[in-house]
This record gives C-alpha cells, structure tokens and sequence, in this order.
C-alpha cells in the first residue's frame, strides 16, 4: 500500500460516535513550549479547553499530526537509524476522545483496542507478532521511579489486558509493565495533565522474541484520573467527572513493518529524498534536511513564533548538515521531498525559506 493510501485508510477508519476530522497542529505551538510538537492532543485540547484537564464539553476529534522528537536525532547516527526519522506522522484510529462526564473505561477500551487491532491486521500484521505493554500495577513512587512519591497505589490494568486477550493477542505476547512505559505521568509544561493507563503496542520483525526486533508502532491510553497539587507539587490523584482517550500510531514505522522493509527511510515518500542525494545510508544528514524543511514550511505558512530554545535546536539541526552540502543540493533534495508529500503542499513554499535560513547561518557562523 503506497503510504498516501494508508493515510486516507486511517483517515476513514471507524471512529468513536461524534468524532469530527480537524487539520493537524502546526510543529511550533504553545502545548511545547521551546520544542516541537511531540504527541497528538496537546494544540486542539488547549485551543478547545485552554487546559488539559479542564474538559467542560465532550470532544472527540481525529487527525494526523506531524512530530519532530528532538531527542530521537542522536539515534540517527547509531545501528538503530533504521527505526527513527527527523520528521514523522502520528494518526489516531478511533479518535481523540474527550468526555466531559464520568466515562466508562471498559467500554471505550473495548472499541478502542478492538478497533487499533483490527486496522493493524487490515494492513497484514500478526497478531501473533504483536506485543502490547500493560500495566501490572503498584504505587506511584516506584511506577515513576522516584519522580513521584506521593502515596497513591495504581490498580493493575485489567481492563486492556482482558481486552487484548478477546481479539486474540496470544496471552504470552503480553508484557506486564512497571514503569512510566503503561503508566502516562505527567506534569506538562507546568499544566496539569491527566494521568491514566498507556498500552504500548510492539510489534516483532524477527523470527524470535528478542527484543532488540520489536519496534514501537502504536499506543492505546485511558486517562481517568487528575493531579492534586499542594504548592505547586503534585501531591496526589482524583478520579474525576470526566475523562479521555485515545488510539495512535505512527503511520511511517506501519508501513515500513507491513511493507516488509529493512528501514524505515525506504517508505515510498522518503526514499526518493535518499535517492536523490545518493547516500542511502546518511539518515543522520537527510533527517536533519527533511526536518528543517518541514520547520521552516511551518513558520512561514503558520507565522509560528520561534523563540530562544527552539532556535537552539533549529541551530543544532543546520549545523549537523555537512557544508559539502551545498544550496543547490539541498534546494534539489527540498523540491523531491516537497513533491513526495502532496498532503503537505504548505511545503512548496517552505524551500526558499529552508534555504535563506540555512544561508543565513553559515554565513553568520563563517
């Protein structure tokens, strides 16, 4: 399945009753401050609720957001390149769910692990090969490693573990889980955030269970309770009158696992990037480029506010782009990736911007 296909496939995918289709968030809003955007509801709850866990109204959408996770660049040089990008989608399945009253947490796991699994198996992935965390439960202060050390002692997820095992994820292919992996604790940029259950889908492409085959390729999470703060410290949890939940998955680590191929930079509309620079193998170099393109097409169709951090990682970026790589070179490879990616035609007009910042500080850097 050519990867346009699959993002209309997602796109179409039976989601929760109500569910409305939104654009996706820009890469620089106000949900990460002085980084980019990292995950799937922060920009529409914040624009919806001005908060987190203020949900005041029920409200369910679905899109397919673009990340940038400025950590994953330092893997890029290492074996596992092969897995991370500069620049990826996430897409949910069955939608961003926000419930404004008490919600039933069984029932929305059933429809939402049932749905995430069966979309995974329409794009011809074993069941047999997927292994999904879930929580095996414990107190908070060892779930968190010491993060958190208010007392509060988490139930063991039942609720997703019962419900993987009715679609027919072997029982043996779940792993009980103790960390922050299955337990989302956050405290977000000084917002509170609601706290819940997160079920981590792996997915193995070897011929055994080692680990070092699994790859990451979706998430399920159920988020039932609020942080009670004391002088700015979270001192506890409350269950709460209202809840959310969501299906995500990357869609580029998808269709490289149901496409059978050995990287992920080989996904038909990023390959033709590495083709062009004729460096298969520099995924360092060329998610650095890819990454910056996508910025910059941002800021200029946006008008996105940079800011000091963000600068420095945008500075970061342009200096791990070998200066061999001239502005003719990159113009090329901006053009291919610009062509590859028509459901992004914001980034047509982000080439010269990409350059004229790329100009700018090596000239400023000389």
């Amino acid at each position: 399945m050519k990867y346009k296909e699959l993002r209309g496939k997602v796109q179409n995918w039976q989601k929760w009753p109500g569910t409305v289709k939104l654009e996706r968030a820009p890469l620089i809003h106000e949900g990460f401050p002085g980084n980019f955007n990292l995950s799937f509801a922060e920009y529409n709850w914040l624009k919806e609720f001005e908060g987190f866990t203020n949900i005041d109204h029920t409200f369910h959408f679905s899109s397919i957001q673009s990340c940038i996770r400025f950590n994953d660049f330092s893997n890029l040089d290492t074996v596992a390149a092969w897995k991370y990008l500069g620049v990826f989608d996430m897409a949910d399945v069955t939608g961003m769910l926000a419930f404004d009253n008490k919600m039933d947490p069984a029932k929305i796991q059933e429809f939402n692990i049932r749905g995430l699994v069966e979309f995974l198996s329409s794009m011809g992935l074993d069941k047999k090969r997927m292994h999904p965390k879930y929580c095996a439960g414990g107190n908070v202060g060892d779930l968190t490693g010491g993060k958190y050390t208010f007392d509060f002692d988490v139930p063991e997820d039942l609720i997703s573990k019962n419900n993987f095992l009715r679609i027919g994820i072997p029982e043996q292919n779940l792993i009980p889980d103790k960390t922050r992996d299955t337990l989302l604790a956050l405290n977000c940029y000084g917002r509170p955030f609601p706290w819940g259950y997160r079920n981590e889908i792996e997915y193995n492409i070897g011929d055994d269970d080692n680990k070092k085959n699994f790859v990451d390729i979706g998430t399920v999470e159920y988020l039932p309770w609020a942080p009670i703060f004391k002088d700015k410290i979270i001192s506890g949890l409350e269950e709460t009158n209202c809840g959310s939940a969501v299906t995500a998955v990357g869609l580029e680590r998808i269709a490289m696992v149901s496409d059978g191929l050995k990287r992920i930079q080989d996904v038909d509309h990023i390959k033709p990037v590495y083709d062009a620079a004729n460096e298969s193998n520099n995924e360092f170099t060329i998610e650095n480029i890819r990454a910056l393109h996508r910025i910059y097409s941002d800021i200029k169709h946006y008008g996105c506010e940079v800011g000091r951090h963000r600068r420095d990682k945008i500075n970061i970026m342009i200096r791990n782009i070998p200066i061999i790589y001239s502005s003719d070179k990159i113009k090329d490879l901006l053009e291919v990736h610009s062509e590859n990616q028509p459901w992004h035609p914001e980034m047509k007009d982000g080439i010269e911007t990409t350059i004229e910042a790329i100009e700018k500080y090596r000239k400023n850097v000389k």
